[in-house]
């Protein structure tokens, strides 16, 4: 063991102030340096670490609490840590908590965003780059939103049914519609594997107003102002589906 003043190492910006060596055919040899000023190139600090290449570990009640890997990776309980920063366990965070603080999820991009009330989350996480948590729930508060009107459960009711996913290992029960009922699938049969589909988008106008009042007047007059009237033409499309089914 040394502990005295003595060469400058690393970059000659720091004084070794102390190492300890182990006693093995391949010691470890831990050591404190303090900057001397000496060059600019560093800032005025302490180094304090393994002049070796071992990892850095930290204990508590003769156990290691927390390790620095030799590359580079961090663990808070646990010994061997799979990402730069890697703590097992859960824990529940809560944001906006009695508070008027509106939040918002955001596209990349940023153009489209989604007002949130208070949010609620468990976090299981080993972080390399993004941030990930196992589930995530919001509370929806009548403060976050207006024109607030009733809906004509009927109407919903002849679109959507519950059901089951054959191939999803989740075995609670989906509300939504069989657009095989529906002939949602245009004549001519757009096939995929041999089998029938729909693409998603083709169906947004008639998912998003079946949300709606179906009885409301002006609604109906905006829908056709924007979707245009009933084009016969191309029968059992989501459109002309939409149109010919709902207000009938």
């Amino acid at each position: 063991m040394i502990i005295s003043r003595s060469i400058d190492i690393l970059d000659a910006c720091y004084t070794r102030m102390m190492s300890l060596t182990g006693s093995n055919t391949t010691p470890v040899q831990f050591q404190i340096h303090v900057h001397n000023g000496n060059r600019a190139t560093t800032a005025n600090a302490t180094w304090i670490g393994n002049a070796t290449n071992n990892d850095l570990r930290f204990g508590v009640n003769n156990s290691t609490s927390m390790i620095l890997t030799t590359t580079g990776r961090l663990g808070l309980g646990t010994t061997s840590p799979s990402a730069p920063l890697h703590v097992p366990g859960s824990n529940s965070l809560v944001f906006g908590a009695g508070g008027t603080t509106v939040y918002r999820l955001r596209t990349e991009s940023g153009a489209t965003e989604s007002a949130l009330g208070q949010i609620t989350y468990s976090v299981a996480g080993i972080f390399g780059g993004y941030i990930a948590c196992t589930a995530m729930a919001m509370t929806s508060d009548r403060r976050l939103k207006r024109n607030i009107q009733s809906c004509l459960l009927e109407r919903i009711k002849r679109l959507t049914i519950p059901f089951t996913f054959r191939i999803s290992k989740r075995k609670d029960k989906k509300y939504d519609a069989v657009f095989d009922d529906g002939r949602v699938v245009p004549f001519g049969d757009i096939k995929r594997n041999g089998e029938p589909y729909q693409q998603y988008r083709d169906i947004t106008p008639m998912r998003a107003f079946s949300k709606y009042d179906h009885g409301n007047i002006e609604r109906k007059q905006r829908f056709y102002k924007r979707h245009g009237p009933i084009d016969n033409s191309k029968p059992y499309t989501a459109s002309w589906f939409l149109k010919t089914f709902l207000w009938s």
